[in-house]
């Protein structure tokens, strides 16, 4: 399998680090792991790097996970996406 290169859209440095440790428990070969802290951070980084798939968080600081997945679609339609959240009462 070829190692995965990650973009992660995610501004708690906590959430970050538990989704680092989260990857390397899965045993999925992973490259790299680029974090953006904000959308227009994201946005930047596809413009000169192209991950094998995308994690964003779904509250990002002056907008949203679901904004901002729109805007990946119109400049990468097949790539993939995941929005994650750590709203909720666990």
């Amino acid at each position: 399998m070829i190692p995965l290169n990650i973009l992660l859209v995610e501004d708690d440095t906590i959430d970050a680090m538990e989704f680092r440790r989260a990857i390397s428990k899965s045993n999925v070969a992973v490259q790299e792991i680029r974090v953006c802290r904000y959308a227009e951070e994201a946005i930047t980084t596809l413009e000169t790097w192209l991950p094998t798939c995308i994690f964003i968080d779904y509250q990002l600081p002056k907008t949203n996970g679901l904004d901002l997945l729109k805007k990946i679609k119109k400049t990468v339609p097949k790539l993939p996406v995941i929005i994650l959240t750590s709203q909720g009462d666990e």
